[in-house]
C-alpha cells in the first residue's frame, strides 16, 4: 500500500513539473508577444505573430491532455521530445523570419534546454542540447550570422546544456532515491523481516479490505490458516536459529504454492494465513491440500508439517466471521491428529490426510518391533556445585529424519500412541539404573498413564525415579489421573510437571496433581539476566513451588549468564546445553560454577 503511495507520489512529482514547464514557456512567449509588436519589422509581424500563437496553443494545449496516462506509461519520453521538437522549430522559424541569426529570439534556444533539465534525464538533456545548439549554428549560418557571433551563441548552449545535464541527473538521483527509500520503507513496515509475508497488521488489513470487497461484489473469498505441528520441539530440539530457518522455508513454500493474487501473511510465532480473492471453498481446499503436501515435504533445515483450517465467504459474511471459521477449522485439524486440512463445517476424519491408520501403525511398529529406538540420556545438575540431580531419558528413532513429537503425533493418529510410549520407556529403561542414586526422569503423557499402558514397569522403577507428564491433552477428570498416579508413588516415584509457564495444561497439572519437581520452560529461562520481568516472575514461581513443596528444574540453558542468573534467583537445578546434551548413559559432567570445587557425590 505504501509502495504504491510512494508511485503516486512520484508521479504527482511529474506532472507538477511538467505545469512548470507549460508556464515557463507561456511567460516566455509573452515576452516574445511583447517585443514583436514593439520592435519587430512590420513586414514579417504577421509571420511571427502566427509562430508565437502557435506555440502558445501548443503549451496551452499540455494542460487539456491526460498527463497522469501519459506520464505513468511508455508515451512520456516521446511525448517530451515531440514537444520540444516543436519548440525548436518554432523558434528556428521565429528566427529566420525576424532577420537572420542576430534576432535577439535566438535567446529561445535556451528554453527547451532549460525545460529539459526539468523533464528529462541527463543523456536526454544531453541529446536535446545537442540538437538545439546544431538548430541554432544552421540558423545563425543560414540567417548570416557573424561566425564569431555564431561561436559565442553555440558555446554558451553547450554550457547551459552541461548545467542542464547536471541539474537532470540530480533531479533524477533524488528523485528515484526517494522512492526506493519509500518503498523499502514500506516494505519493511507491511512485511515480516524473517519471511518476507505480510506481518500481522498488513495482513488483517487486507483481510478487512478483500473482505468488504467481495460483499460488495458478491465474490467468493478463501482464507486458509496454516500452523505448524510441534515448532516449540523444533526450537527446544534444535535451537532457534533452526527454527528461524524453518519459518523461512515455509514462507518460501507458501509464496511458490500459490498465486501471484493470493495474499500470504504471518499471523502469528508459527502460524501463516493465506488470503484467497475470486476462490470458493472447493478451491481453497484443493490449494490447502498442495500447501500440506508441500510443507511435508521439506526436508531442510528439519522436517515439519502443517495442519491448516479452511474457510470461505460465503457461508462467512464478514472478515470477522471468515478469521473465525478458519480459526475454528485449524483447532479441528489440530485435534484429529494434524498434519490434517479441515474446512470449516466438515468433519474432520472426511479431511484426513498423511496415510490410512493401517500404514501408520506399520510405521510405528515397523520402530518398535524393528529395535530402532535408542535412549539418550540429557543429565541434570546442582546450580551450586555441578553434582548430578538426575538425568532425562530422551529417546530417538534411528535412521529417521521425524523426531520423538513426530514420531509420538504419528502414533496417535495410528491409535498406538501407548505403545509407542511404553516402548520408549522399556528402551530407557534397558540401560539400567543411573549412578550414584540418581533420579531417572521418563516422559509419558496422560492418556498413557490413565490407558494402563505402563502397567508392566509397576515395581521396576523404584524409588529414584520421576515420572515427567508432559503436556499433551487437557485432562478433564484430574481425580482419575491422581489415581492413576497413585501406586507409582507408593512405589517411591516421583512426580515431575515439564513445561512449567508454557501452558494452561500445565498449570491445571500443578494444581492438581501435587508435583514433587516443576521444570521450568525455556521461554522462561532464555534471556533471564536481560529481563527484569523474568525475573520477576521467577521469583513468584520460587515462593510458589516453595509453598507446595516441589523442587524447581529450569529447562533449556544454554549460557552461563542464564545459569548464574538462575542461581541467584534461588534455582537449585538445571538443565540445557550448558551441562550436557543428550547422550549415552552415563556421562559426566564437566561444568562446575565459578569457584566451585569439584563436587565429593551426587546431590539427590
Amino acid at each position: 500500500m505504501r509502495a504504491l503511495e510512494a508511485g503516486e507520489h512520484e508521479l504527482a512529482f511529474w506532472q507538477r513539473h511538467v505545469r512548470i514547464g507549460v508556464s515557463l514557456s507561456q511567460l516566455t512567449l509573452g515576452v516574445c508577444l511583447v517585443y514583436t509588436l514593439r520592435y519587430a519589422d512590420p513586414s514579417r509581424r504577421g509571420v511571427l505573430l502566427a509562430l508565437i500563437g502557435i506555440a502558445f496553443a501548443s503549451t496551452l494545449g499540455v494542460n487539456l491532455l491526460p498527463l497522469r496516462r501519459i506520464l505513468s506509461g511508455r508515451a512520456a519520453v516521446p511525448f517530451f521530445a515531440a514537444w520540444s521538437a516543436l519548440l525548436t522549430l518554432l523558434i528556428v522559424l521565429g528566427s529566420l523570419g525576424d532577420g537572420g541569426g542576430d534576432t535577439p529570439l535566438a535567446l529561445l534556444y535556451f528554453m527547451p534546454v532549460v525545460y529539459g533539465a526539468i523533464a528529462y534525464p541527463p543523456g536526454g538533456v544531453i541529446a536535446l542540447g545537442i540538437a538545439v545548439v546544431g538548430a541554432a549554428v544552421v540558423t545563425r549560418i543560414v540567417g548570416g550570422g557573424s561566425p564569431g557571433g555564431t561561436l559565442m551563441l553555440g558555446g554558451t548552449l553547450a554550457l547551459v546544456t552541461t548545467m542542464c545535464a547536471v541539474s537532470a541527473r540530480n533531479h533524477w538521483r533524488t528523485t528515484r532515491s526517494q522512492t526506493a527509500l519509500a518503498e523499502r520503507l514500506a516494505h519493511l513496515a507491511d512485511h515480516d523481516g524473517l519471511t518476507g509475508c505480510l506481518n500481522h497488521r498488513a495482513f488483517h488489513e487486507r483481510l478487512r479490505q478483500e473482505a468488504a470487497r467481495a460483499v460488495r461484489y458478491e465474490r467468493a473469498l478463501g482464507l486458509l490458516l496454516v500452523d505448524l505441528d510441534g515448532f516449540k520441539a523444533v526450537n527446544d530440539g534444535h535451537g532457534h536459529p533452526c527454527g528461524d530457518a524453518v519459518l523461512a522455508a515455509v514462507g518460501d513454500v507458501l509464496r511458490a504454492t500459490t498465486r501471484d493474487t493470493d495474499i500470504v501473511g504471518r499471523v502469528g510465532g508459527d502460524e501463516f494465513a493465506v488470503l484467497l480473492p475470486e476462490t470458493g471453498c472447493d478451491e481453497a481446499h484443493l490449494l490447502a491440500e498442495r500447501i500440506r503436501a508441500a510443507v511435508g515435504a521439506l526436508r531442510e533445515p528439519v522436517p515439519v508439517t502443517a495442519s491448516i483450517g479452511v474457510a470461505a465467504l460465503p457461508p462467512a459474511h464478514d472478515a470477522a466471521t471468515l478469521l473465525a471459521a478458519a480459526d475454528v477449522a485449524v483447532y479441528q485439524a489440530k485435534r484429529s491428529g494434524r498434519d490434517y486440512v479441515v474446512v470449516h463445517g466438515d468433519q474432520p476424519a472426511a479431511r484426513q490426510q498423511g496415510g490410512s491408520h493401517a500404514l501408520l501403525r506399520e510405521r510405528v511398529h515397523e520402530v518398535v518391533d524393528g529395535g530402532r529406538l535408542t535412549a539418550l540420556f540429557q543429565p541434570i545438575v546442582c546450580l551450586a556445585d555441578g553434582s548430578v540431580l538426575g538425568y532425562e531419558a530422551l529417546t530417538r528413532v534411528d535412521e529417521s529424519s521425524l523426531g520423538p513429537a513426530q514420531w509420538l503425533d504419528l502414533a496417535e493418529r495410528a491409535g498406538v500412541r501407548d505403545s509407542l510410549e511404553a516402548a520408549m520407556w522399556r528402551t530407557a529403561l534397558a540401560a539400567g539404573p543411573p549412578p550414584d542414586a540418581a533420579v531417572l526422569f521418563l516422559n509419558a503423557g496422560p492418556e498413557a498413564l490413565l490407558s494402563g499402558a505402563m502397567a508392566e514397569f509397576r515395581g521396576r522403577l523404584g524409588p529414584h525415579a520421576a515420572i515427567e507428564v508432559s503436556e499433551h491433552d487437557a485432562i478433564a477428570d484430574y481425580g482419575l489421573l491422581s489415581g492413576a498416579l497413585a501406586p507409582w508413588i507408593g512405589d517411591g516415584a516421583r512426580i515431575a510437571v515439564d513445561d512449567m509457564g508454557a501452558g494452561h495444561a500445565n498449570l491445571a497439572h500443578v494444581l492438581n496433581l501435587g508435583p514433587h519437581y516443576l521444570k521450568l520452560d525455556r521461554s522462561l529461562v532464555e534471556g533471564l539476566h536481560e529481563h527484569p520481568s523474568r525475573r520477576a516472575l521467577l521469583e513468584s514461581l520460587i515462593t510458589f513451588a516453595a509453598r507446595i513443596g516441589s523442587e524447581l528444574v529450569a529447562e533449556g540453558v544454554e549460557l552461563e549468564q542464564e545459569a548464574e542468573a538462575l542461581a541467584a534467583a534461588g534455582v537449585r537445578y538445571a538443565q540445557g546445553y550448558l551441562f550436557g546434551r543428550p547422550q549415552a548413559p552415563w556421562a559426566a559432567v564437566a561444568w562446575r560454577p565459578h569457584g566451585a570445587e569439584a563436587p565429593a557425590g551426587t546431590v539427590g
